[in-house]
């Protein structure tokens, strides 16, 4: 298939994923990296808590803060 017929396909709303190998695909704005913080004990103990309460690892908490102080 040509350029042009793909994206008129896709323009036309027909499933045209089937012509790209999504084997290897990846998003680099989703990969993870690890990174170290330094907290006091105080706040520790308040993402502790929390992490208790929602029943999460207190990684998901510090995530899930920073996640909705940064711009999409």
């Amino acid at each position: 298939m040509k350029k042009d017929e793909l994206l008129e396909a896709f323009e036309n709303g027909e499933d045209v994923l089937h012509f790209f190998d999504t084997k290897k695909a990846y998003r680099p704005a989703l990969q993870k990296k690890r990174v170290a913080l330094t907290l006091t004990q105080g706040m520790l103990s308040k993402v502790d808590a929390e992490a208790a309460r929602r029943g999460v690892p207190r990684n998901e908490v510090i995530t899930s803060y920073i996640s909705t102080q940064l711009p999409v």
